[in-house]
């Protein structure tokens, strides 16, 4: 039932604002990479996305989206230990969130129809989740606010 929840490509996808893994991180890579012509997804099957969380791990850049070359004390071994569990924290969180959207998804699918009619739903009424994409807060917000 949960196998694929965490297997998918998109997990590490948007896992800090901004970092979808479309473009390199590290200013001189991208430079490189647009004087080859080279295209990120010409690689990312191969060796995966670029992601700037990973470039913060290792303490060649930082989680923040300015471009910026990190200093010495964002390469330290305790800030390195602080990026390494935000990192975790924001993975364990997305598996959660994913693992409690696919049990409600299943809850549906198995509840009857007649549990249904007592909570007021018209029978004519069907919906079907066909994909599922990771947005940040402040995509939703837009969006939910330009339905109203």
């Amino acid at each position: 039932m949960l196998s694929g929840v965490s297997a998918h490509e998109t997990l590490l996808d948007c896992l800090f604002p901004g970092d979808d893994g479309s473009e390199c991180p590290n200013p001189i890579g991208a430079a490189k990479l647009r004087q080859l012509k080279i295209g990120i997804d010409s690689f990312a099957s191969k060796y995966g996305r670029p992601y700037r969380f990973v470039q913060a791990i290792t303490g060649s850049g930082s989680l923040s989206s300015s471009g910026y070359s990190p200093t010495e004390a964002e390469t330290s071994g305790v800030q390195l230990a602080d990026v390494l569990h935000s990192v975790i924290k924001a993975i364990r969180s997305r598996v959660s969130a994913r693992i409690k959207l696919v049990r409600e998804l299943v809850a549906l699918e198995s509840t009857p129809m007649d549990e249904l009619l007592i909570c007021d739903v018209p029978l004519k009424l069907m919906t079907r989740v066909t994909s599922f994409k990771m947005i940040d807060e402040e995509t939703f917000m837009v969006s939910w606010t330009s339905i109203m």
